[in-house]
């Protein structure tokens, strides 16, 4: 997400970072999602991907949400935008070790 600005605006990195951060809120919000849009695309065809090659492979499993971490989803919209492409409720963490994992697992 961070290089489709860099490229597109021809800003820094730290300038596409906060462009980043404020896009849900700034009055140039199309023109950066018109950038960002074919990132997220992108992004959850490659998760839709490996989950599909998972399903295939234990096929009762079944997802129930997307668990998120990386300072893209800190973008206004970001999870919202990637729920819609998923089709799955997606919940964002700020660290990894706040996850919490099954003993089976």
């Amino acid at each position: 997400l961070t290089n489709a600005v860099v490229e597109k605006f021809g800003v820094s990195l730290e300038e596409a970072e906060q462009i980043k951060r404020v896009a849900g809120r700034s009055r140039h919000r199309e023109q950066i999602m018109r950038v960002l849009g074919p990132v997220f695309d992108e992004i959850a065809s490659e998760i839709q991907r490996s989950l599909g090659y998972y399903k295939s492979l234990a096929r009762e499993v079944k997802f129930e949400r997307a668990v998120m971490l990386g300072s893209a989803l800190r973008m206004s919209g970001a999870a919202k935008m990637m729920a819609s492409r998923l089709q799955y409720p997606v919940r964002t963490l700020t660290e990894l070790s706040s996850i919490r994992f099954a003993a089976s697992v």
